[in-house]
């Protein structure tokens, strides 16, 4: 039964492989079907060949790759992907970067702590132990020059350490091992440092001309003798010059600044003792030459350097050096020195033309500025005064910011020499004779206003504004001090305080003229200000400090410039802005009024003092003010009406024992009655408000009736109290 059962599935198994076969074979057959036989014409006409049908190519699968995504932070977009690394070449990479560089760090720590084992034990002397540094460090350079064709810089890299290491192999054997003097050590250093100039000549490396001006400057100013300066600034330029000329060979620009930074610092030992003043600031303005020279013949613009300003800025603070190690020799004339220098290096550059001006703008504000850094303060003054004066007219001649500039820091510097006395430690005015001090004035005076003159001229409206603001600040204290030293002294015999008031008041009156001629935002400013200061000196200044007149003058001073700043105001400005130019010059004249009543009060005719005339000068301004709204009908004036009407009726309550004559007391009730009822009158309502506005007047009415029938009923013709 077993076996039938295993017959069985075997001829099913057989049936089912057959017809698998069959099915392939047709599918074979139908993909290789053969094109149709072309029939075969008779033989006397062949014809042309018969074109055969194209068999149809098998249709190829479709590769689908997967989108690339960009890396945003690559070079080149378009640069295809990099292929992975197989595992050989990982670990290959791995073997040399890792394992050999790693096994010889380990192979360094072995040899130094066998050095240092054997030197600790004794085997090995300090002169064995400077030999072998030696041989270590000639063994890498040695190598470096083999190998200096090599890529990734090799040969320099080798070189760099030898040279390294023979410095601090040479500074070792001296400062730890002593096997020989300083002396020595700054001949090695020198040596050394030849050798690294010279390689860094042949191979035009930057690393080594560094390496090389370190080690030479720093062998300058080694103490072999605390006062040998004469050696040191020696060996200074003996290292200095191979530098520059390395770097004029080369063309690098950059390197030269980075020497006259080296320099300048390597200078600071010898140029501060107390050798020759002479020899010092000329080693540091012979350093200068040289190293500005090399940074202008081989200057190009960079994004940190377009105009070659380095040139410049290292003149000036060489020229600033001078002068504070040279500060006990007055004068300071060798400054001119610099400026020649200057002069000569833009000469020298040829066609270059930025390092060319840079040189010489570099000259003009050492002539300008650093030279009469020496003189005594009031030659300085002179000085600055003039070179601020001529440099401006130049400005303006030639159209030269440079020269403008200049002249503007010169001219700061005349002001500071001008007011500054350092002995007291305070800002104050010059010792100079009353001749010395109005020229030096008109001298600023000039210069301030051509200075406007500049600033107005340029397209910036901005700058004019802002010149004039500042101008005009620095003519008035000009202006001030003038009436200071004129005013003070003589007959008038008037204070510091009082030509300071005065002087306020009549530029207060000159600016607003000027800025309603001129119409500058920035005189508009000024001109407010200094008619707000006029005002309040006006208002405020007790009056028995200064003779009467002054005050007298100050308050016709402060009232027209207020009353010309507000009616300018009031005729270009709009209708709102109008009415609080109104209210605002409205204020500031009822002071003033109020204020000349007060200094009149003591010289009063009408038998009262300076106290009480102030509440007759507030009925006044009632009156006043009332009969301009009922005229006008303006807003601001309705607004100063009732300010007044409350100023005066609550002044009336103020009042002691009346003891004044006997129409005094009456006016001073009636004219608030009537002027509440005329502003009443007069003062538009609206439906919603006129209940409560007509209350508040009643009220007030009613207040002051009182008060003013309990007055005249008391009276002595009358009889009731």
């Amino acid at each position: 039964m077993e076996n039938e059962e295993d017959q069985r599935r075997i001829r099913e198994l057989e049936s089912s492989l057959a017809k698998l076969t069959l099915r392939l074979e047709a599918l074979e057959a139908k993909v290789s079907k053969s094109p149709p036989p072309v029939p075969v014409e008779a033989f006397h006409n062949p014809g042309p060949p018969p074109i055969l049908p194209k068999a149809p190519e098998p249709e190829r699968a479709t590769v689908v790759r997967p989108p690339i995504t960009p890396n945003w932070f690559a070079d080149d977009q378009k640069t295809a992907p990099i292929p992975k690394q197989d595992a050989d070449a990982i670990e290959y990479k791995w073997g040399i970067n890792g394992l050999l560089r790693g096994g010889a760090v380990v192979i360094i720590f072995a040899f130094l702590f066998l050095a240092a084992m054997m030197i600790g034990r004794g085997y090995v002397t300090p002169p064995i132990q400077f030999a072998g540094e030696l041989l270590l460090c000639a063994g890498f350079i040695g190598v470096g020059i083999w190998k200096h064709d090599e890529k990734e810089d090799f040969g320099q890299l080798m070189c760099g350490l030898g040279s390294f290491g023979l410095y601090a192999s040479f500074a070792g054997a001296h400062v730890y091992k002593h096997l020989y003097e300083g002396e020595t050590l700054v001949a090695l250093y020198v040596l050394l440092s030849f050798a690294n100039l010279g390689f860094s000549h042949w191979r035009s490396s930057k690393s080594f001309l560094t390496i090389g001006l370190l080690g030479g400057l720093a062998a300058s100013m080694m103490p072999m003798q605390k006062d040998n300066v004469p050696l040191s600034l020696g060996l200074h330029f003996l290292i200095l010059i191979p530098a520059a000329l390395v770097i004029l060979k080369n063309k690098w620009n950059e390197m030269a600044a980075v020497m006259w930074f080296m320099s300048s610092l390597a200078l600071i030992w010898p140029t501060t003792t107390g050798y020759d003043h002479l020899a010092r600031v000329g080693a540091v303005y012979f350093a200068c030459a040289i190293t500005l020279y090399s940074y202008g013949k081989t200057f190009k613009s960079t994004p940190f350097d377009v105009h070659s300003g380095f040139l410049t800025t290292a003149m000036v603070l060489t020229g600033f050096y001078a002068i504070g190690i040279d500060s006990g020799h007055k004068g300071s004339l060798h400054a001119i020195a610099l400026t020649l220098i200057g002069l000569a290096l833009g000469y020298l550059m040829g066609e270059n033309t930025k390092p060319k001006y840079a040189s010489w703008l570099g000259a003009l504000i050492v002539f300008a500025i650093i030279t009469p850094l020496g003189f005594t303060q009031k030659i300085a003054a002179f000085y600055y005064g003039i070179e601020a004066l001529a440099l401006i007219v130049l400005a303006l001649r030639f159209r030269l910011v440079a020269l403008w500039a200049v002249g503007f820091f010169t001219f700061v510097f005349a002001l500071v020499a001008y007011t500054f006395y350092p002995d007291k430690m305070a800002v104050e005015f010059a010792v100079l004779t009353q001749l010395e001090e109005s020229a030096l004035l008109v001298l600023f005076s000039a210069t301030t206003l051509l200075n406007i003159r500049y600033a107005m001229r340029q397209k910036a409206e901005e700058l004019g504004d802002i010149a004039l603001f500042v101008g005009s600040t620095l003519l008035v204290a000009f202006f001030i001090r003038s009436l200071n030293m004129f005013l003070g002294s003589g007959t008038t015999v008037l204070n510091t305080d009082d030509t300071v008031l005065l002087g306020v008041g009549i530029s207060g009156v000159a600016t607003v003229v000027l800025a309603t001629i001129i119409k500058r935002p920035g005189l508009y400013a000024f001109s407010a200000i200094v008619t707000c200061l006029a005002s309040a000196g006006a208002l405020l200044r007790d009056h028995y400090v200064k003779p009467q007149w002054v005050t007298v003058v100050m308050l016709f001073l402060a009232a027209t410039a207020v009353s010309l700043g507000g009616l300018h105001l009031i005729r270009q400005t709009e209708k709102e802005e109008r009415n609080l130019a109104t209210v605002v010059m409205g204020i500031a004249l009822s002071g003033f009024f109020i204020r000349m009543a007060q200094v009149a009060g003591s010289h009063s005719v009408l038998g009262l003092n300076s106290e009480t005339i102030i509440y007759l000068g507030l009925a006044i301004l009632n009156v006043v003010w009332t009969g301009l709204a009922w005229r006008t009908r303006s807003i601001g004036h309705f607004t100063m009406a009732w300010l007044s009407f409350a100023f005066a009726a609550c002044g009336e309550f103020q009042l002691a024992e009346p003891s004044f004559p006997i129409w005094y007391s009456p006016l001073l009730l009636f004219v608030p009655i009537v002027t509440l009822t005329i502003l009443y009158i007069i003062t538009p309502r609206k439906a919603p408000e006129e209940g409560i506005f007509t209350a508040g007047v009643v009220l007030a009415a009613w207040i002051l009736t009182t008060a003013f029938l309990q007055q005249e009923l008391g009276r002595a013709w009358i009889g009731l109290k």
